[in-house]
């Protein structure tokens, strides 16, 4: 396939390193919510970019076709995710298995929508099967880029940013104690973390 536009090319590496910090939030399943947010987030502005209309239910449905193809996201989302369930070494652990696997996926997402919309194609007539292979060649190169960009960015990465993702990070903590001493209600819990996590992805847009 051909090369994807240089603008192409910036969005999805900016959202691989969001999504890589979204593996990162210590709180189980939050941070799958999380990296979904991010990658629809890409879809929507290489939409815009390409000049393709954007529908978030019919993106998230692609995404969903695509991931489960090879299962690599599912599996490793999930494995990742139930680590930190396991207070400590569980914790260090899943973050930075679910933050490598967010990363390649969310690359290989990006090239799959980038390719497709350079060649003229939309949200409707994207079929997953004829990226599967793609999709899978384009994960394991994944995950080889993103080793890359994460040691770019470490190093220009600013301290006040990862003061203000820990700040971020530890009220979503604290908003999953409140739950679960049952101060606040599954729903109110629901509303917080929905605002934190667009606050998340927000901030790390700025």
């Amino acid at each position: 396939m051909a090369s994807i536009q240089e603008e192409a090319r910036d969005i999805i590496r900016e959202n691989v390193i969001f999504s890589m910090g979204a593996g990162l939030i210590p709180i189980f399943v939050i941070d799958i919510v999380a990296i979904t947010t991010i990658q629809m987030e890409m879809i929507r502005q290489l939409c815009r970019y390409y000049g393709v209309d954007y529908q978030e239910k019919r993106g998230k449905g692609l995404v969903t076709a695509l991931s489960g193809t090879t299962l690599s996201r599912l599996a490793g989302y999930g494995i990742g995710s139930a680590l930190k369930a396991i207070p400590g070494l569980g914790t260090i652990l899943g973050g930075v298995t679910l933050s490598a696997t967010a990363g390649a996926t969310t690359y290989a997402v990006g090239q799959v929508f980038a390719h497709h919309f350079e060649y003229g194609g939309s949200l409707y007539d994207l079929d997953p099967e004829q990226f599967k292979q793609f999709y899978k060649e384009q994960v394991e190169r994944g995950k080889e880029i993103v080793k890359q960009w994460k040691k770019e960015e470490e190093k220009k990465e600013e301290p006040s940013k990862t003061a203000r993702d820990k700040s971020i990070l530890e009220e979503l903590q604290a908003a999953e104690k409140l739950k679960n001493s049952g101060a606040i209600t599954e729903e109110e819990f629901e509303v917080i973390k929905e605002s934190l996590l667009q606050k998340f992805v927000r901030k790390n847009k700025d």
